[in-house]
C-alpha cells in the first residue's frame, strides 16, 4: 500500500517551466491524442478506398465452365464487375468523407486545447509559486517578528494578553494561508503534469515543517505581577 506524506513538499529549487517543450511532448505522448490520430488515419484509408473504387460495387472472380459443341467441356477464369445504374457508392463515399471530417475536427480540437491550456496552467502555477514565496519570505517572518516584539512588551507589562494572543493568531493565520497556497501549488503542478503527459520529478524537496500550537504556547512565558 502506498503511504502518502503527512506534510507537503517545499517548492522545487530553480523550477523552469518550458511551455514549448511541454506542448511538444504532450502532442506526441498524450494517449487520447494518439488514439484520435489513429482514428483519423483509418478514416483517411477508408475514404481513399471508396474514392479508388468509384461506382464499382461488386467484383466477382471465379472459373467458368462451358460445354462445347462436340460434347466436351472447357474451363477458364472469369471476372465480372458490377456497374449499377442507380447505386454508384455515393452513400459509402459520403459516409467515409463525413467520418474523416469528424476525425480531423477531433484531432484539431485536441491540439488546440493543449496549445491554449498548457500556457494558462503554467502561468497560474508561476503566480501561485510567487504567492507561496511571498508568504515564506515576507508575510510569515513579519508576523514572527511581531509576535516576538509583542511577547517582550507583554513581559514588561507594556501589552495585555489579548494583544499578544491576537498577534499569535495572525501568525498562525499566515501559516494556514501558506499551507493552503502550497497545497494549491502542488495540485496545479500535478494537473500540469497530467495535461502535458510529463511525470513529476522523482526527487521532491524536503517537507515543510509547520509550527505546532503547543510549541508556540511554550515560548510565551507569563510574567509575575
Amino acid at each position: 500500500m502506498m503511504e502518502l506524506p503527512v506534510t507537503l513538499p517545499q517548492l522545487p529549487n530553480d523550477e523552469q517551466i518550458d511551455v514549448a517543450a511541454l506542448t511538444d511532448h504532450a502532442l506526441t505522448q498524450r494517449l487520447d491524442l494518439r488514439i484520435a490520430r489513429q482514428v483519423q488515419a483509418v478514416a483517411e484509408h477508408r475514404q481513399a478506398f471508396y474514392a479508388r473504387q468509384g461506382g464499382i460495387t461488386q467484383w466477382d472472380i471465379g472459373i467458368d465452365v462451358e460445354r462445347e459443341s462436340d460434347g466436351g467441356y472447357s474451363a477458364g477464369p472469369s471476372m465480372s464487375i458490377g456497374l449499377p445504374l442507380f447505386d454508384r457508392n455515393q452513400a459509402r463515399r459520403a459516409g467515409a468523407g463525413a467520418q474523416l471530417l469528424r476525425a480531423d475536427a477531433l484531432v484539431n480540437a485536441r491540439e488546440l486545447e493543449l496549445r491554449t491550456q498548457l500556457p494558462d496552467l503554467a502561468n497560474r502555477l508561476r503566480l501561485t509559486r510567487t504567492n507561496v514565496e511571498q508568504l515564506e519570505q515576507q508575510v510569515i517572518p513579519q508576523w514572527q517578528r511581531q509576535v516576538d516584539l509583542s511577547l517582550r512588551e507583554y513581559n514588561f507589562m507594556l501589552m495585555g494578553a489579548f494583544e499578544l494572543l491576537n498577534a499569535r493568531a495572525r501568525e498562525f493565520d499566515a501559516w494556514r494561508e501558506h499551507a493552503e497556497t502550497l497545497e494549491q501549488y502542488w495540485i496545479q503542478r500535478i494537473h500540469l503534469a497530467m495535461i502535458s503527459a510529463t511525470p513529476l520529478d522523482a526527487a521532491l524537496p524536503d517537507a515543510v515543517q509547520l509550527p505546532s500550537v503547543q510549541a508556540g504556547c511554550q515560548g510565551h512565558e507569563h510574567h509575575n505581577h
